[in-house]
């Protein structure tokens, strides 16, 4: 009886393990007509993950509408097909967290066999929503100085975002980010589409690693109501993941004074460090 309890939970446990996978945070949307302006109803659209080949298909409705959501992060591209009209495969395609990325498409007559390619790779404004974001890549997450290794120190780059001394609600009174002159405990952070804030001191539950960070946006104003819980801005993380080729990261991390000069004050003496001002 014992075993076959043991058995159940374990069972349990695994079959929950789904709901507990990193979400995704960016979406993926568009409409399909052809070279007239007419809306094409029941075209299959297939997007596909570079990193991964994971693919997602989804017919258009009676608009010619599809909607891709809770996507992770990363390079895309699209092909779409429909009875009567040529292929169409839209390339290029670059997702960062909280994107709503619209890819309008268009059929051109002819047969499913032959194919057109577009590339995505100039950049586009978002016409779908109206918040303003910016986006912290692994490049600047790997090449600017970070004070403590806090990644999200670097929300700062963002217009409109300061330190605030002593803003945050607890006993070691930390430094908060003041963002368009809300507090510095204000600012509601999510991790790989999970609620990553502590709802005491206003801070992130956890901080990942700068290494295994991947990229983080700031939307600093019109976010969606979803994530209004704070009026200072949506600050959303997401971790690196796994691809279809090997990568990863090694380092070493040492702090001391030995590569430090001496003060000023000292006057280019060679006195040793430990010893420069002590006096016998």
């Amino acid at each position: 009886m014992k075993v076959r309890r043991v058995f159940v939970l374990v069972f349990a446990f695994m079959a929950a393990g789904h709901l507990l996978y990193g979400q995704g945070t960016a979406r993926i949307l568009g409409v399909v007509t052809d070279t007239g302006g007419g809306l094409v109803q029941g075209a299959q659209v297939t997007l596909i993950n570079d990193a991964t080949g994971l693919r997602e298909t989804a017919p258009t409705d009676e608009a010619g509408r599809y909607n891709f959501t809770q996507l992770a992060v990363g390079n895309y591209r699209i092909e779409v097909a429909a009875a009567g009209f040529k292929k169409e495969n839209r390339t290029g395609i670059n997702l960062v967290a909280e994107q709503v990325y619209t890819a309008d498409l268009t059929l051109e007559v002819g047969n499913v066999s032959e194919s057109i390619e577009v590339s995505s790779s100039v950049a586009t404004v978002e016409t779908a929503v109206s918040s303003l974001r910016s986006t912290v890549r692994t490049e600047l997450i790997e090449d600017l100085p970070l004070n403590g290794r806090d990644a999200l120190s670097l929300q700062t780059l963002v217009p409109g975002s300061v330190n605030q001394p002593g803003a945050r609600v607890s006993l070691s009174e930390e430094n908060g980010i003041s963002v368009n002159g809300s507090r510095g405990s204000d600012n509601n952070v999510i991790l790989d589409g999970g609620t990553n804030v502590d709802v005491y001191t206003g801070t992130p539950a956890s901080l990942p690693n700068p290494d295994a960070l991947r990229e983080f946006s700031v939307v600093s104003s019109s976010f969606d109501s979803e994530y209004g819980r704070s009026a200072g801005s949506l600050v959303s993380a997401v971790i690196k993941s796994g691809t279809n080729s090997y990568h990863g990261s090694a380092y070493d991390y040492l702090r001391n004074d030995v590569m430090d000069a001496h003060q000023f004050f000292f006057g280019g003496t060679f006195l040793p460090k430990n010893g420069a001002c002590q006096q016998e």
